[in-house]
């Protein structure tokens, strides 16, 4: 396959005069090919409560370039996490996904209808939603034609229910089976949580997990795809 990994993005200007001159900087190493030190200074970054799709997009390019293909997909999984519907996100991620053999995540169409806006956006809707309830219960109050009115005051509270519920299930799926990305070579999924298990499947470095469940020990229980087995929790790291 051709490469296509796409380019820096520009970070918009929320940062304080600072960190924008360490983002600058950390621009700069990456064209001087100094790709440790851009990494070094995104990192430092994202550390910051500001955290923006642009700077894992940034970051992810810097590892790719540096060799560190699980950190790469790793950072471009995070900045999809901020910005779903983001094309040059999903472009790099899934060229490296290919570029590893790890299989690119099956999305079905209920995930991709309900669940193409990141956790920000949900909240911003939901609020921006329950603020037009509350401003059409007042209208009710206030005006002659409470028929009319609490029509549209139902259908705008049906579709606030619906918000309310497709944000929920995102959080819970989040947090309830967290994904994590594979940073240890050749690693075998076991069938059960044994070392003298067979192995079930083997997951390249880079492949993105979603964790199922804790064992009592090391091991966790992991899906990708419609795949299931066992691996230990220091193979893998968090998203």
């Amino acid at each position: 396959m051709k490469p296509c990994l796409i380019g820096l993005l520009i970070l918009p200007l929320l940062f304080s005069h600072a960190q924008q001159a360490q983002f600058q900087a950390a621009e700069n190493a990456y064209a001087s090919g100094l790709y440790q030190n851009a990494i070094d200074l995104y990192q430092q970054l994202v550390t910051e409560p500001f955290n923006q799709p642009e700077l894992y997009f940034n970051l992810g390019n810097a590892a790719y370039k540096k060799g560190d293909l699980a950190l790469a997909i790793k950072s471009y999984r995070r900045a999809q996490y901020l910005a779903p519907t983001d094309p040059d996100i999903r472009a790099n991620l899934r060229y490296v996904l290919e570029v590893v053999g790890a299989p690119i995540p099956e999305v079905s169409r209920f995930t991709r209808l309900f669940f193409s806006l990141s956790e920000n956006q949900w909240i911003q809707l939901t609020i921006g939603t329950y603020a037009l309830l509350i401003i059409a219960l007042f209208i009710i109050l206030k005006i002659n034609r409470p028929r009319v009115t609490l029509t549209h005051f139902t259908s705008l509270l049906s579709f606030f229910l619906v918000i309310s519920i497709t944000a929920l299930l995102q959080y819970q799926k989040r947090n309830n089976h967290p994904e994590y990305v594979v940073i240890e070579s050749k690693t075998a999924a076991k069938l059960a949580p044994l070392e003298n298990s067979k192995t079930a499947f083997n997951l390249p470095v880079g492949a993105l997990i979603t964790v199922l469940r804790n064992h009592h020990s090391e091991w966790i229980q992991i899906k990708i795809n419609h795949q299931t087995g066992w691996i230990k929790s220091h193979q893998i790291d968090p998203i």
